[in-house]
């Protein structure tokens, strides 16, 4: 987990019954967002305060590699992950990048959407992502080609402040509408 008020990640082993002593991480900024690589024991999280994102192997709780994320002064927020092509996606207050990071997360797509971006999802499948912005309540939906660049299919409203989104395996977007207490489904363009 992040918390950017001490300026940690905390790991907390869970692979037996009863979770393990958790161990705690310093890092040199305000940590935002994260997801994990289980296939290569990789934790990722950004540095908002300096746009980064960070990755950290999660056996020797050391930060491996930092990449610029190019979100400017707001810096990025959540994160999502295709694991296979490796390809990280940041959310940034007005949408999303794509890096790349087997090659030293070079940035190789970015999306403009509506501000007020905080989370981001992805779905591998139909190599979907997902972007919700909460000033402007849409869910922006974009292609990820092989390479990682982000065409935008469409931008479906929501409710204004809804900003988090999970995506199915098959593209459906579920954004939170807490205002409304409501869960909004939206379909991806073309379903």
């Amino acid at each position: 987990m992040t918390t950017p008020r001490t300026r940690t990640v905390t790991i907390v082993p869970v692979s037996g019954p009863e979770p393990a002593e958790p161990a705690s991480i310093k890092i040199d900024g305000d940590p935002e967002g994260l997801v994990v690589d289980q296939s290569r024991g990789i934790f990722y999280t950004n540095l908002e305060d300096h746009d980064r994102t960070l990755a950290i192997d999660v056996k020797t709780r050391k930060v491996v590699a930092s990449f610029a994320t190019g979100c400017g002064a707001d810096g990025p927020r959540g994160l999502a992950l295709d694991s296979e092509r490796r390809l990280l996606f940041a959310a940034c207050t007005d949408g999303a990048v794509a890096l790349d990071v087997a090659r030293d997360g070079k940035q190789v797509g970015r999306l403009q959407t509506g501000p007020g971006v905080d989370n981001i999802d992805y779905a591998s499948k139909p190599a979907l992502l997902l972007v919700a912005a909460g000033a402007d309540g849409t869910l922006t939906f974009a292609r990820v080609a092989k390479s990682g660049a982000l065409t935008k299919l469409g931008a479906v409203p929501t409710a204004k402040g809804a900003r988090c989104v999970v995506a199915a395996a098959d593209g459906t977007g579920y954004v939170a509408d807490s205002a409304g207490g409501r869960l909004i489904v939206v379909k991806p363009p073309g379903h």
